[in-house]
């Protein structure tokens, strides 16, 4: 069964609310902006996509980024893959996710707010 993709466009600190299915591969593809321009990614020591139940905060998973889009991260184009594993025991239900990295110079950023993730049962 192939992967499917997504593909989002955001801007630096911005919510973008996504959604898929328990149990399902699925690969998520960012473009972070800043002001409109890419924002240079060069140095990446760490880029996280997590997930946290909404009702307790309990961590649901947490994914580290699997590259870049054409290996290039002056494109700000952190790449994702959320595996069966990573979903299968979860409940359908309203999660929040945010994406972060950490630079060359250890320094956190948030690139994206806290949004929703809609984790939607496997067969519906």
């Amino acid at each position: 069964m192939a992967v499917r993709s997504s593909s989002y466009t955001i801007e630096i600190g911005d919510i973008q609310d996504i959604e898929l299915a328990q149990g399902e591969d699925r690969e998520f593809r960012f473009a972070i902006t800043v002001n409109g321009l890419p924002l240079d990614m060069t140095g990446a020591t760490s880029c996280v996509m997590r997930a946290c139940n909404r009702s307790n905060k309990f961590l649901t998973f947490a994914i580290p980024y699997t590259g870049f889009i054409d290996g290039d991260p002056t494109t700000g184009t952190p790449i994702f893959l959320i595996a069966q594993a990573d979903t299968n025991g979860q409940a359908a239900n309203d999660y929040d996710w945010d994406l972060s990295w950490t630079d060359a110079n250890l320094r956190k950023t948030q690139l994206v707010a806290m949004s929703l993730l809609t984790m939607k049962a496997r067969f519906s």
